[in-house]
């Protein structure tokens, strides 16, 4: 009998922590009005510049790009401006003319944003604002930055350009007047570094001669019937 009740006993000990086990909920999510779980919501606080004058990311930063990544929906105007005016604070000085402030920025962009290949968007403001906070990026990337710059720096008086289609990639860069006529300005690190301009300030014959020179005749083929009226690229 005595045997009888401790088994009795530790029966309805199992059956009670059984019970126990059920009644407790699976893990710490709350349920919608609907029932369903709520998902939790992470947030991302947007990647400060690095200081002017630190090397470009190599390529162990890669892992670290989708990451950061941001879209048009999530960046705004003061947070572009921000890392804008942290460039330009530090390359601009009193006194300064437009080319002596165009080069500043044509350079900066060469020395401290690295080419990867390939470019996570063709918005211009994703572009730029990933090519100033990530530091990398496409031919694309340079382009929005160089026009995001010159914008801040009170330069406007440019042109985007692209690459006419029918080639297997596109390339982006401005034509750029700064009063004595126009001229190809390119921020992207060119590949033939031997090249006395290094794009800036290029006249057609120096950007076609460059591209004959690296085996890419295409890189700055341009169709001059889309350019506007009365523009004229200095020969």
């Amino acid at each position: 009998m005595k045997l009888n009740r401790l088994l009795a006993a530790a029966i309805m000990l199992l059956v009670l922590a059984a019970i126990a086990a059920c009644a407790a909920p699976a893990d710490d999510s709350t349920e919608t009005s609907t029932g369903a779980p709520a998902q939790a919501v992470t947030t991302m606080s947007l990647p400060e510049i690095p200081p002017p004058g630190t090397e470009p990311p190599d390529a162990a930063a890669d892992e670290t790009r989708a990451t950061a990544k941001v879209t048009a929906s999530t960046i705004t105007e003061e947070d572009l401006a921000r890392l804008a005016d942290s460039v330009l604070n530090s390359i601009l000085k009193p006194g300064m003319t437009d080319r002596d402030k165009a080069y500043a920025i044509h350079q900066w962009i060469k020395q401290n944003i690295r080419y990867v290949g390939r470019a996570e968007t063709e918005e211009r403001i994703e572009g730029a604002y990933n090519g100033l906070a990530l530091r990398s990026g496409a031919c694309y990337t340079y382009y929005a930055v160089a026009r995001y710059l010159l914008l801040r720096a009170g330069i406007d008086n440019f042109i985007d350009m692209e690459r006419e289609p029918g080639y297997d990639d596109t390339h982006y860069w401005l034509l750029l007047n700064l009063g004595e006529g126009w001229y190809h300005y390119d921020a992207c690190r060119l590949r033939n570094k031997n090249q006395p301009h290094d794009g800036f300030m290029m006249t057609d014959s120096e950007a076609q001669n460059y591209a004959e020179e690296d085996n890419r005749p295409e890189f700055y083929r341009y169709n001059k019937e889309l350019l506007p009226e009365g523009v004229e690229i200095v020969p």
